[in-house]
């Protein structure tokens, strides 16, 4: 399981400028063994938390969702691969115009003969390798839904 050190930090207080090692030395020796520690720079320009208003499946031959978003500002409906979404889930979302790191800039496109206005941005895209093809789900905790660049470490 990964654990982002901010998430942690939204439940306990820590030194700003704790060493993430020293950290995880610590808590497998006080409670459950940490197997690694990744640095994750994003680097990525005009990603969004978005939130979930409705998602339904694709007819065709891969698995294909139709998500609708609500951005604070606006509405947008985009196709996924990203399996398992809800309405209510706030995730990170590359609306037409920004720029992801591993992919380029984002527009819109047709994907299994629908409009699709930007992306869900998958895990490996903003270099978290383990949530492969898998939204990245924000907690509940993240009120502001609308523009947010991504240019910091999480």
């Amino acid at each position: 399981m990964l654990v982002s050190l901010n998430w942690i930090r939204d439940f306990i207080t820590l030194p700003a400028d704790i060493d993430p090692i020293e950290l995880a030395r610590k808590l497998t020796m006080i409670t459950a063994e940490v197997e690694g520690v990744e640095h994750i720079v994003v680097n990525s320009r005009d990603l969004i938390a978005a939130e979930v208003v409705a998602c339904e499946p694709v007819d065709g031959d891969r698995p294909l969702w139709r998500a609708t978003l609500w951005a604070g500002d606006a509405r947008y409906e985009t196709v996924t691969a990203a399996s398992g979404l809800a309405a209510g889930q706030r995730l990170v979302y590359a609306p037409p115009g920004a720029t992801v790191d591993a992919i380029g800039q984002v527009g819109v496109t047709q994907v299994a003969g629908l409009t699709s206005q930007g992306m869900i941005v998958p895990g490996e895209a903003i270099g978290i390798h383990q949530a492969h093809q898998k939204a990245v789900l924000l907690p509940p905790s993240v009120k502001q839904i609308g523009r947010a660049s991504c240019r910091e470490r999480v």
